[in-house]
């Protein structure tokens, strides 16, 4: 296990994504979403993988969560993915949070942290929601405050084939244990022990905007690594490098904390003063050293005029996605100046899409997996 110092302001960081949408709660699978290029009918069908990507949003309507999916070039719908059958009748107080959820990369997997335990579901593809749940709880588990244990905090492994969890238990003050189950075998099969995390660590994807969690401070988090090694970050210290870039390093694995990978071994972030978490009206493209040294920088932005929400890489199209004043606009990597506005907000097909009992939460834009 590897301990990386990292800043207390977590913003935009590495993370796997969260939550999946679905085309109603109980949908029929021939009666597809308008909108939607999905197939219906066919238990065999298959989403294409083109349609689970893009900009995702965390929605709630008429009660239940949902994933929907939208098109980065002019935000209309793809696909809605039904989650409440991952949730069934296992509700947490507040259990219609993004935090509460986790998918895999390609939005085959999702798990979600109930009362009783960590849900984990499979994709029906014909049915457009997670079906095939597991709850997985430890052998001593039982009702909250009798120091009993839980499965908390999920998140999945890079490359998707584990599923990891914080194993807490109410009472205790000590360091807390992370499994990991391979998802193959999930319910069937011990997870396996990863290492310890201290107290209260949380997967590093709760630092994105989209994933926060209401309520809690984030003072330490766990980061999964490319060989599925745990990785923690502590909060409560600050390791800047220029221009306020902060991050940590593992061996010679960068982890960024206010800027971005992007995808083809740089990254993209504000280079300024003030880093990345504050009032963000520049990009740069540029290579980092784990010693923090700097090289083959291009202005990508070079002011958009107001503060940007979010802003994401989009290695395929060689271009930063951005999000602003809820607009969307695009730049390209080699390309410094004025942004291209894309379209002005998202919209919204099918059941429920029209509002929301908690408000949507953007959780970022999705590139289709390789």
């Amino acid at each position: 296990m590897h301990t990386d110092h990292l800043g207390r302001a977590l913003a935009a960081t590495l993370t796997l994504a969260l939550t999946a949408t679905a085309c109603g709660g109980g949908a029929d699978p021939d009666e597809a979403v308008p909108g939607d290029a999905t197939p219906s009918g066919s238990a065999e069908a298959r989403i294409p993988a083109e349609d689970l990507s893009g900009f995702v949003m965390f929605h709630v309507g008429g009660g239940e969560p949902y994933l929907t999916f939208h098109d980065p070039e002019d935000g209309g719908q793809r696909l809605q993915i039904d989650l409440s059958g991952l949730v069934g009748g296992d509700l947490n107080v507040d259990a219609m949070q993004a935090a509460h959820f986790a998918v895999t990369t390609d939005f085959r997997h999702a798990a979600y942290e109930g009362a009783g335990g960590v849900h984990l579901g499979t994709l029906d593809d014909a049915g457009f929601a997670y079906g095939d749940t597991v709850l997985l709880e430890p052998e001593e588990s039982g009702s909250f405050g009798d120091g009993a244990y839980t499965y908390e905090r999920p998140a999945f492994s890079p490359d998707g084939s584990e599923l990891w969890m914080v194993r807490s238990d109410d009472g205790g003050d000590g360091p807390e244990q992370v499994v990991a189950t391979g998802i193959a075998d999930a319910g069937s099969a011990a997870p396996r022990e990863v290492g310890e995390v201290p107290r209260g660590t949380v997967p590093i994807r709760y630092t994105e905007p989209g994933w926060t969690p209401a309520l809690v401070s984030i003072d330490s988090a766990y980061a999964i690594g490319g060989e599925n090694d745990l990785h923690v970050v502590d909060t409560t210290a600050t390791e800047e490098g220029p221009s306020g870039l902060r991050y940590a390093v593992a061996g010679d694995r960068i982890i960024p904390i206010n800027f971005r990978s992007d995808g083809t071994g740089g990254y993209v972030g504000p280079l300024n003063e003030t880093g990345g978490t504050d009032e963000v009206t520049n990009l740069h493209r540029f290579s980092l050293s784990p010693d923090g040294e700097l090289s083959n920088e291009t202005e990508v932005v070079a002011d958009l005029g107001v503060v940007m929400d979010d802003y994401w890489p989009d290695p395929a199209n060689e271009r930063v996605l951005i999000t602003a004043n809820g607009r969307f606009f695009q730049a390209p990597f080699e390309a410094s100046g004025e942004p291209e506005e894309l379209f002005p907000e998202l919209t919204f097909e099918g059941p429920d899409a029209g509002s929301s009992d908690i408000g949507d939460r953007l959780l970022g834009f999705f590139p289709v997996p390789e």
